[in-house]
């Protein structure tokens, strides 16, 4: 017989006993009895397949068909850089994901591969978008042949529905095209509903539909009836040029200079303003008799009302080109700024013409430093004109498809800021050592005017959700 105390011992002793085959038994029974899941790796709970179908969010590989790529393309945007854009689309009418992987491949002309870019992205139903990587390195003198996109497996499909995009694109302006091209749009969202995670790619095309061009840009989000803008930008100009000949009318604003130094020489005629008005009639004859053009001329102040008003009457433009002297009497400054700004507002307000989309352009000359209007606040402000003259310019650059281009003539003209702050880029600035120059120089700018503006726009975009309210 076991004493009192011995039994309280044992009693002790399989109760802790007890307690410890628990710890250890409950994991142990957890761990074989693990309720199933969709990621478990095994088909249970009524699935079709492998944690797919049945009771499971996710569709098996057998319910949903591959993606389709349906051509791919690369850009070469610097020596040893390509920028790739593939066009994809997603056939199921009832499967999304919200993740898929792919690899873009790039090779050479004999098959040997350049460069490879892992990436992923989503796939609404039905979608059909564009995947686009940039800056992808392939080595210096190395050329792009063809490129592919390979989509990975082991991506989880889910049953959607085909998703219809409130968001549309306005006002796209494409330009400086001969020089670094930037592509301006709004993005507008027409519904009320919040629309986030928005990839937006900008396809460009020449005359013949040929692609020259691809960039994109990314939007986090755009609230209901609301607009944003979007830019686009190339680094290098679209080649090859698409045409030699003017392919899309043009309006152009003649900008002349008609201060007191335009009348140096004191001769007869009057040198350089003689030379500079025989080369601006040149230009006109030049145009075509679709194109429109226009004269603004300056000194102190621009003339006001303008010389001539954007006409397709080439004669009546020559005729106020004759019509430029310079006023006797008083000093003459140099209101650049203010003519800039008088050209354009006759280029943007003139009335439209029916089926006519014209090319816009301002080509300004002078041959001095700007030197008026003065500071309302400091008439001391000796720097006030020039940068008065910059923030007109840069307010056209950035607002408006509008090309300016500035002549530079003879040697008291400040180049580098002309060419920096005046002209929409330093290609645009051209520089007349004397005005006998000029005749070649508005020939050279009427060829270029004629080059830009004959490419197709069209702009692709992909939203993952939107929301069912705000």
């Amino acid at each position: 017989m076991f004493s009192w105390s011995s039994k309280r011992q044992i009693t002790i002793i399989l109760s802790i006993v007890g307690v410890f085959l628990l710890i250890i038994a409950y994991p142990v029974y957890k761990s074989l009895n693990v309720p199933p899941t969709c990621y478990d790796g095994l088909q249970n709970q009524r699935e079709a397949g492998i944690d797919c179908g049945g009771s499971c969010q996710f569709l098996c590989k057998i319910q949903v068909e591959d993606p389709v790529v349906f051509w791919a393309r690369s850009f070469r945007v610097s020596p040893e850089m390509y920028d790739a854009v593939v066009s994809v689309q997603n056939p199921n009418f009832y499967a999304k994901t919200a993740h898929i992987g792919y690899t873009m491949t790039l090779y050479d002309a004999d098959g040997a591969v350049l460069a490879t870019r892992e990436g992923k992205t989503y796939m609404n139903a039905r979608d059909k978008f564009a995947i686009f990587e940039s800056n992808i390195a392939v080595g210096v003198g190395k050329a792009v042949t063809k490129t592919t996109l390979e989509f990975k497996d082991g991506s989880r499909w889910t049953t959607g529905v085909e998703q219809d995009t409130p968001l549309i694109i306005k006002d796209k302006k494409l330009f400086d095209t001969n020089n670094a091209p930037r592509l301006r749009a709004i993005l507008v969202n027409s519904s009320i509903h919040t629309v986030t995670g928005i990839d937006i790619i900008a396809f460009i095309y020449d005359i013949n539909n040929t692609m020259v061009g691809v960039s994109a840009t990314y939007s986090e989000r755009l609230e209901g009836e609301s607009s944003d803008g979007v830019s686009f930008s190339w680094q290098e100009p679209f080649t090859p040029p698409p045409s030699e000949g003017c392919t899309v009318p043009v309006d152009t604003m003649l900008v002349f200079d008609r201060s007191g130094s335009m009348d140096d020489d004191g001769g007869n005629p009057p040198q350089p303003i003689s030379n500079a008005k025989d080369a601006a009639r040149t230009f006109v004859d030049g145009v075509l008799a679709e194109d429109r053009v226009g004269l603004v001329s300056f000194a102190t102040t621009p003339s006001n009302p303008i010389d001539q008003p954007l006409t397709f009457d080439h004669e009546a433009v020559k005729s106020a080109i004759g019509g430029i002297h310079i006023l006797s009497g008083g000093t003459q400054y140099t209101n650049l700024g203010d003519a800039i700004k008088s050209a354009y507002g006759a280029l943007t307000s003139s009335e439209a013409v029916a089926n006519r989309v014209p090319k816009k352009a301002i080509i300004a000359l002078t041959d001095g430093i700007a030197s008026s209007p003065t500071d309302p606040n400091d008439e001391m402000n000796e720097a006030y004109p020039e940068l008065y003259a910059a923030r007109i310019a840069a307010d056209i650059r950035l607002t408006s498809d509008v090309s300016l281009y500035v002549i530079g003539l003879g040697n008291d003209v400040n180049d580098e800021y002309l060419k920096g702050s005046i002209a929409s880029s330093p290609n645009y600035y051209y520089k007349a050592a004397t005005s006998g120059e000029l005749k070649d120089i508005y020939h050279e700018i009427a060829s270029t005017v004629c080059r830009e503006g004959v490419y197709i726009t069209d702009i692709v975009i992909h939203a993952r959700e939107v929301s069912s309210s705000n």
